[in-house]
């Protein structure tokens, strides 16, 4: 359709009748203004703060109040241990009720500073939050104690090492007989079993380079090593801490006049090596037999300490008190009597063996009025046992010392015992019932008058060892007579400490 000029309509204009419609402009976006973004931000702090605020109130709430331990309990943190592992470790064990809570408490506390140090960590009952989180960051982990009574020997330590579950690691570190100080030692749990003997031995070190410089004039002591041999010796000889320098001297007086020590741990030693208890009594054979460590049958000192010494044996031998005796022997209280002379010894040995005999009646007199022994004794009902023993700790090492004269079966007892006129008495390590006297010519004398009585023993059969539930009577008081088939008719004999005639044949009726 066309105009009143006839030209056609352009759709795309509009009708006349809305051309007086007004289309509005398109907005352009305005630019955000600097004081809005800062108002932004000061709202996000603001909310920050308040949050804040809120969980800091909320967490030393909580951090002071009394924990959920109801007892002691010891937590180990491992190495690489984080934040979250150890809040979630605490919470587990009871320690602490909130993982988050400590967490928050981390990090208001000393967010940029360290916090775990792995360990050992002992949580007393009712720990609070904030003194846990205080335990772990100081560092102050649980020490253990490992104690090593002295007289023990390198074997025994080590197991006692290797048992011990806190250390870690195996012993490949050597560890000869008395190179180790026994001592209570600190370490905490980790620490490798290798690094506890370096210790230990760097310890006997330092105490016997001390010691060692500080020593009496005229010792018969050569090197620090014979010091700590000598020291091993009266370590198990006695357990009374003031007889180690009189036992001490008298081992160093003998050495001085070149007597055997006469000791028998030292063949104990020698027949176990220290791996092990010796679980019967020394017999004559053992006596008679000469090895490196029987000190009957050598000269001086054994080739090797027989135990670990400790600092207090080490000081006795190095400065022994000034003294001449040269004999001691068991006097029934955990200690020896001392002597300077045979006839003196003999003497004590008298005592000795009478204290032996009351006990044997008191036991036998107690056996005849109790009930029949099931085995069950207390150990208040046995006879005395030898004495000399060690404190209680050390009392399973030296069950088997100082027990010689006691120990000894019927026919090893008398063939050791000379006759009467050569006013000997043999000389027992434990007790040191010796019959060696200073000069050489009359020990060798002794020596060889002492021989009929071992070959008229020698084929007799040692007396089994005493049964369990068995009243064990002293073996110096039992008398065994085919020792003296041989002795002479009206010879006056010594048997078991006691002057005997021999008595003579009845003539023929």
């Amino acid at each position: 359709m066309a105009d009143d000029q006839g030209q056609p309509r352009d759709p795309s204009s509009p009708p006349e009748a809305d051309r007086h419609i007004r289309v509005p402009e398109p907005r352009v976006p305005r630019r955000t203004s600097a004081r809005s973004i800062i108002f932004s931000l000061l709202a996000i702090m603001i909310a920050g703060v308040v949050a804040v605020t809120v969980v800091a109130v909320w967490s030393y709430k909580l951090a002071d109040q009394p924990g959920p331990l109801s007892q002691a309990r010891t937590v180990i943190i491992e190495r690489g241990t984080t934040n979250e592992d150890v809040a979630a470790l605490l919470q587990k064990n009871g320690v602490i009720d909130n993982a988050h809570a400590f967490l928050a408490l981390i990090w208001l506390t000393k967010p940029g500073a360290p916090v775990i140090k792995a360990g050992e960590y002992e949580f007393t009952a009712g720990i609070s939050m904030q003194d846990a989180l205080a335990l772990i960051r100081s560092g102050r982990v649980v020490t253990h104690k490992l104690t090593m009574p002295e007289g023990w020997t390198s074997a025994r330590i080590l197991e006692r090492i290797r048992n011990e579950p806190a250390l870690a690691g195996e012993i490949t570190r050597p560890a000869p007989e008395g190179s180790l100080l026994p001592d209570t030692y600190q370490f905490r749990r980790g620490m490798t079993r290798n690094d506890l003997i370096a210790e230990m031995q760097a310890a006997r070190d330092k105490v016997l380079k001390q010691l060692w410089a500080g020593r009496a004039e005229g010792l018969p002591l050569k090197t620090p090593e014979e010091a700590v041999i000598l020291a091993s010796i009266v370590e198990k000889e006695t357990g009374l801490a003031a007889e180690r320098p009189r036992v001490a001297a008298v081992f160093v007086n003998r050495l001085k006049r070149h007597m055997r020590l006469q000791s028998d741990p030292t063949i104990i030693y020698g027949i176990t090596e220290g791996k092990s208890r010796l679980d019967r009594p020394l017999r004559r054979s053992d006596i008679a037999e000469k090895t490196p460590y029987n000190t009957y049958q050598i000269d001086g000192l054994p080739p090797t300490p027989i135990a670990n010494p400790g600092r207090e044996a080490l000081a006795a031998v190095l400065n022994p008190i000034k003294s001449d005796e040269l004999y001691f022997v068991a006097n029934g209280t955990g200690g020896h009597d001392f002597s300077s002379s045979l006839k003196g010894h003999q003497a004590n040995v008298k005592r000795w063996r009478q204290l032996e005999r009351e006990q044997r009646d008191a036991a036998d007199a107690a056996a005849t009025t109790a009930a029949p022994d099931t085995g069950n004794q207390k150990p208040a009902d046995k006879p005395a046992e030898s004495t000399g023993q060690k404190p209680a700790d050390q009392a399973a090492e030296i069950s088997n010392q100082n027990t010689a004269d006691q120990a000894l079966e019927p026919a090893d007892q008398a063939a050791q015992l000379p006759p009467v006129d050569d006013l000997a008495i043999p000389d027992t390590a434990g007790q040191n019932d010796a019959t060696q006297a200073p000069s050489k010519p009359e020990a060798q004398a002794k020596s060889q008058d002492a021989t009929t009585l071992k070959a008229a023993a020698a084929d007799k059969p040692s007396r089994p060892a005493v049964q369990p539930g068995e009243i064990s009577k002293p073996a110096a008081d039992r008398t065994a007579f085919a020792e003296i088939a041989n002795v002479q008719p009206g010879k006056i004999v010594r048997i078991a400490g006691r002057l005997v005639p021999f008595p003579r044949p009845r003539p023929p009726r």
